[in-house]
């Protein structure tokens, strides 16, 4: 994770510095990036390491909507949630997403400006959405964020609920109502008297 061993020569040589300082808060540690390039947020502006690499390939995007289109609403929160901690760990430099607090604000794990772009990028490439570069402060908690990206996501069409099997043929939806002149053409004297009736009130 960028920080290496002491040796106790050195560590005692910077605890009497630290002695003589009149600086509140001292860290005393060995920086190194070599061999890692997840070097912790906190230390990201001592130690300069490359940025992780997106591990994104280019049918991420498509995959992601095949295994969504056809998930319960749960199902579908879930496998969202679990992209999100994904990056996230990514980002911060932790093992993985089971690190990462699902309701835990961005701030407060660490994340600055310059992590939440790195963050709405990965995202942006994982999910095929053109994503605001606001994203983290309008969805501050990886809870948030997978709401926000399952509402903008698309959902499977919703298709018309077929007519009830009891209805008769002018009593489907849509279909065209027989007009008063058919009515009356195949009426008995009886129906049409009633029609008089009913249209003049005698």
């Amino acid at each position: 994770q960028g920080v290496l061993a002491l040796e106790t020569r050195d560590a005692l040589h910077l605890l009497d510095t630290a002695l003589a300082t009149k600086e509140p808060n001292l860290v005393a540690a060995r920086l190194s990036a070599r061999g890692t390039d997840q070097v912790p947020m906190v230390l990201r502006e001592v130690v300069r390491v490359p940025a992780a690499p997106t591990n994104v390939t280019p049918d991420e995007a498509a995959e992601l909507r095949q295994r969504i289109e056809g998930a319960t609403p749960q199902a579908r929160e879930r496998i969202i949630g679990k992209l999100v901690r994904s990056h996230v760990a990514a980002v911060l430099g932790h093992g993985g997403p089971e690190h990462i607090d699902m309701e835990a604000g961005f701030m407060a794990m660490g994340l600055d400006s310059l992590a939440a772009v790195d963050l709405r990028n990965r995202l942006g490439k994982a999910t095929g959405l053109a994503l605001p570069a606001t994203l983290l402060f309008e969805h501050p908690s990886p809870h948030a964020l997978t709401r926000h990206l399952d509402g903008e996501l698309p959902r499977p069409e919703e298709t018309t609920p077929p007519p009830p099997k009891d209805a008769g043929p002018d009593e489907r939806p849509g279909a065209a109502q027989p007009s008063v002149l058919d009515t009356l053409e195949s009426a008995s004297a009886d129906d049409v008297l009633d029609f008089i009736r009913r249209e003049f009130g005698r």
